[in-house]
C-alpha cells in the first residue's frame, strides 16, 4: 500500500483529514470556482516545489473525518497538468492522476523537488514547513537558490586573514589536539593554521548533523562534496518559529522611511512602498513581507491581497518613535 492509499485509509477509518497531514502531503478541497481553484493549487504546488517535494490529494476535506471527509472532485487531470505548468514560474512539470476512493473521485498531484525556486506568476514564494504553507522571505529565495545551483558558500572565503586568529588559542588547540584520545585528532596538531581552521569547521557542521544533535543537514546539491554546505533541517526551523524569522539589528534606511512614515500618517502600503523606494511591485512585497517577519508592522486592513492592503505598527515598532509622536500631539496647546 503506498503512503497516499495508507493515510487515505486513517481518514475513512477515522481519523481527522488534518492529522494524517505531513511535510510532503496535502488535503485540499476544490475551490468553486475553476480559475481560483487553479491558482490555490498552483500555490501549494509551488509550496512542495520549494522543499522537497510532496503530494496534494484535491477533494478531502482536511477538518473532517470518516467518510464526510471526501467530497470529491470534478477537475480534469490533463487539463490541470497543463494550467499548473502555465501558473508556476518557471513552469513545473507535475504528475496527476484521478483516483477514487470512499465512493468518491479525488485527484493526487505529485509535485517533485524544483531544480530552481518556483514562485507563481504573480511572483508569490512558498516553502513547506512542517504541514504548512509559508511565505518565503527574500533571504530565504537567495540560500535556496544558491543552494539549488550548487553554490558552495564554505568553499570562498570569509575575508579575514588567518593572521587575524589569537595564536595563543591556536597554541591552546593545537595542545589539546595533541593530548587527544582519537588518533584521527592528534593528527589535526600538525596540520597548517589554515587545515587545522578548515578541519575544525567541518568537524563542528558534521557534529551538529549528527545524532543526537541532528540540527543540520548537508544541502542536497553538495552532499558528495568533502566539503558540503549545510542548512538548518526543516523540523529544527519549525520548532524555532518566530526565533528564526526576526533577530536584532541595526535599523536601516528602509526601516527609517517607513517608521517616519507610519508616525506621520499612520499606516503604509504596497503602492507607498513603491513610491518611497523606487522599486517595483514586487520588491515592495518583499520589503513589506520583511517588516512583517520581523514584527516592524502588521496588516491593519481586511483586505488581504492587493498592493492597497494597509499596514500599521506591529509589536515591534519602536515604541520611542510612538512616544514622541505622542508627546507632541499631547504637547499642542488648545483655544
Amino acid at each position: 500500500m503506498s503512503s497516499v492509499q495508507a493515510a487515505l485509509t486513517a481518514v475513512v477509518n477515522g481519523r481527522a483529514a488534518s492529522k494524517v497531514e505531513n511535510d510532503v502531503l496535502d488535503f485540499k478541497e476544490q475551490k468553486p470556482q475553476v480559475k481560483d481553484a487553479c491558482l490555490d493549487l498552483a500555490e501549494a504546488a509551488v509550496c512542495f516545489a520549494n522543499s522537497r517535494g510532496g503530494t496534494i490529494v484535491v477533494g478531502v476535506a482536511d477538518n473532517k473525518s470518516g467518510p464526510d471527509a471526501f467530497v470529491g472532485c470534478d477537475l480534469d487531470a490533463g487539463e490541470w497538468r497543463s494550467r499548473v505548468h502555465q501558473l508556476t514560474n518557471p513552469g513545473l512539470l507535475v504528475e496527476v492522476d484521478d483516483v477514487v476512493f470512499a465512493d468518491r473521485r479525488l485527484l493526487e498531484i505529485r509535485v517533485p523537488e524544483g531544480l530552481e525556486v518556483h514562485a507563481t506568476v504573480k511572483g508569490y514564494t512558498y516553502q513547506r514547513i512542517s504541514t504548512d504553507c509559508v511565505p518565503m522571505r527574500p533571504l530565504d529565495v537567495a540560500r535556496l537558490s544558491e543552494e539549488r545551483r550548487g553554490v558552495d558558500w564554505s568553499s570562498h572565503s570569509s575575508g579575514r586573514a588567518v593572521e587575524d586568529i589569537d595564536p595563543l588559542a591556536l597554541r591552546y588547540v593545537r595542545r589539546l589536539l595533541s593530548t587527544s584520545t582519537d588518533a584521527a585528532r592528534r593528527k589535526y596538531a600538525d596540520f597548517t593554521d589554515p587545515d587545522l581552521l578548515r578541519a575544525l569547521a567541518q568537524a563542528a557542521l558534521k557534529r551538529l548533523s549528527a545524532e543526537p544533535v541532528d540540527v543540520l543537514e548537508p544541502t542536497r546539491g553538495t552532499m558528495s562534496r568533502r566539503f558540503p554546505s549545510y542548512r538548518l533541517r526543516a523540523e529544527v526551523v519549525a520548532q524555532l518559529g518566530h526565533a528564526v524569522s526576526y533577530h536584532s539589528r541595526a535599523m536601516d534606511d528602509i526601516d527609517k522611511k517607513v517608521i517616519e512614515h507610519i508616525n506621520d500618517y499612520g499606516e503604509i502600503n504596497n503602492r507607498t512602498i513603491q513610491r518611497l523606494f523606487d522599486v517595483d511591485v514586487y520588491q515592495a512585497r518583499d520589503i513589506l513581507r520583511e517588516l512583517v517577519g520581523r514584527e516592524i508592522i502588521t496588516r491593519s486592513s481586511t483586505q488581504r491581497r492587493g498592493v492597497a492592503v494597509r499596514y500599521a505598527a506591529g509589536p515591534k515598532f519602536p515604541d520611542r518613535q510612538r512616544t514622541r509622536r505622542s508627546t507632541r500631539s499631547g504637547g499642542r496647546r488648545t483655544s
